[in-house]
């Protein structure tokens, strides 16, 4: 026989802060896992925790937000080849996401070097730069993708 029981748990705002989740079953070792979250004043994710059977706990999830609230960095499971940074322009468009396997430039009101396409100022995206790739754009649909 087979049973999972989970328990949750949660703060006054509603935020899930706590997971509690057991798996047993008939002749095997009862398992449990636990997730621990963490939120800031504006109930953004800070960090979320897991653990299984009392082995040391792992960092899933590491978020660190700008003062206006948009996400900068994420590391995941706790390591640094898994985090990525993000930068925004002035109206709070993504700018560069970059981490160790990728990196994207996106180009809106500034031109690309090579480009022939004029800036745009109403929130499309004028180009897109890659590591491994190059988008170009018409008005109003993509017509070439360079891997």
């Amino acid at each position: 026989m087979r049973s999972k029981r989970l328990y949750l748990l949660y703060d006054l705002l509603g935020r899930m802060t706590k997971s509690k989740h057991t798996h047993t079953a008939t002749g095997q070792t009862t398992r449990t896992q636990y997730d621990v979250y963490t939120y800031d004043s504006w109930d953004r994710l800070l960090t979320h925790t897991h653990q299984i059977d009392g082995a040391s706990a792992i960092t899933l999830a590491s978020n660190t937000y700008d003062g206006i609230g948009r996400l900068i960095t994420n590391s995941r499971n706790g390591t640094t080849n898994l985090s990525s940074s993000r930068s925004y322009n002035v109206r709070s468009w993504l700018k560069n996401l970059t981490n160790n396997k990728f990196s994207e430039t996106l180009y809106y009101n500034t031109v690309r070097s090579g480009s022939s396409m004029p800036a745009c100022w109403n929130g499309k995206i004028q180009g897109s730069h890659g590591d491994r790739y190059c988008l170009k754009y018409q008005i109003l649909k993509l017509t070439k993708r360079i891997f």
